[in-house]
């Protein structure tokens, strides 16, 4: 049976931060176990079934799967390459604040691309410093510390927020309802 036995792409980052943008186009390099009779690339033009390589030339800056198709004539095969855009969770340890801006979100200490919150989140707050997450609003967190429900404060603020490159939605800022606990894993579930 045929057989994908290789499929790359320059750049090989698939996961980036909604706003940033993959310029110059992206390069496909594939190879197979035999030879084949028929083959197709998402949004790209292949002279023949020899060829073994192809550029998409547009920028992308939105979700996009490429999907390589190949049959030697009775059976055909699939493998695809998928670009995810998404937002970062933000977590880290802070003082009470009158208000909160974009400055605030992007200066907690840990951050990460992520489509839902779930996860650990290691934090270490000192005298009157609070935990903190910043998720955008369609984000639940359900947080245990130490195997216990933990009390979230009700969203401390819920706000317009510009990431590091450029993309704006809305993100709440929630914390931990007590300051100073010290060092603690919280668990996102």
């Amino acid at each position: 049976d045929p057989a994908i036995t290789a499929f790359t792409s320059t750049p090989s980052t698939l996961q980036y931060e909604n706003g940033q943008v993959i310029t110059g186009g992206i390069v496909f390099n594939w190879a197979y176990n035999k030879d084949i009779t028929s083959q197709s690339l998402t949004d790209c033009i292949l002279a023949d079934e020899t060829v073994r390589t192809a550029t998409y030339e547009n920028d992308i800056s939105a979700n996009k799967q490429f999907t390589l198709t190949a049959g030697d004539g009775e059976k055909t095969v699939t493998k695809s390459i998928n670009f995810q855009f998404m937002n970062k969770v933000y977590w880290g340890v802070d003082t009470d604040k009158d208000s909160y801006d974009d400055a605030f979100i992007l200066g907690l200490a840990g951050k990460k691309l992520a489509t839902n919150p779930k996860g650990s989140y290691d934090f270490t707050a000192g005298a009157g410093q609070y935990c903190y997450f910043a998720v955008p609003t369609g984000m639940t967190l359900n947080v245990k510390v130490n195997g216990f429900d933990t009390e979230l404060d009700t969203v401390v603020a819920s706000r317009s927020f510009t990431n590091a490159s450029g993309y704006t939605t809305t993100y709440k800022i929630q914390r931990l309802h007590q300051p100073s606990l010290g060092s603690l894993t919280a668990i996102v579930s």
